[in-house]
Formats: C-alpha cells, structure tokens, sequence
C-alpha cells in the first residue's frame, strides 16, 4: 500500500513540473498565431494557418453563409489553459475582420 503512495506522489511531482512548461508553450503558440493573423485574410487562409500551427478552429456563422455577406466568429482555445485563453476572430464576407487575445 505504501509502494503505491510513493508511486502516485511520484508521478503528480512530476506532472507539477511538466504541465507549467506545457502551459507556457502552448499559451504562447495562440498568442503568436493571433498577433500573426493578417485583416482581410480569406477564411480558407486562416484555416490553412491553424492547421500549419497544428491547432483547432471553431467556426460560428452569425449571419447567412461564410462566403457571401454573412458575418462570422471563430475560436482558437489553447488547449492546455483552464482560464479559458483564446483568441477571438471576428469576420464578414469570407474575411477576417479583426483578431484579439481573450480570457473568459
């Protein structure tokens, strides 16, 4: 019984250590994909950015459809964040409109 209090003590030390290493990492591929998403850039672009980056895009129409007049919200969460940090996109037509680090 005791051999495995040593072993479970043993691995949370060692996802103590990792996770805030992973934390940081992935924090800063959302912040860097954000800050490198242009305005006017077509929704077909953005995509291929995201997945270059390896990471998931939630796309939300909020009027019509993405190609013609509609507008739309997108969602780039980082993975490893329990605060909810994401970078919110907004868009009209096809193209991004604006792009903006969030923390809900």
């Amino acid at each position: 019984m005791m051999n495995l209090v040593v072993n479970i003590v043993q691995i949370m030390i060692v996802v103590a250590i990792i996770y805030p290493g992973y934390y940081l990492w992935d924090m800063s591929r959302v912040e860097h994909l954000c800050q490198s998403i242009e305005i006017n850039t077509h929704v077909d672009a953005l995509k291929a950015l995201v997945n270059e980056a390896n990471l998931d895009v939630d796309i939300n129409e909020v009027d019509s459809e993405l190609t013609s007049n509609g507008k739309w919200q997108a969602n780039l969460a980082a993975r490893s964040s329990l605060s909810g940090y994401q970078c919110h996109i907004e868009g009209y037509a096809g193209k991004v409109a604006s792009a903006v680090i969030i923390e809900q």
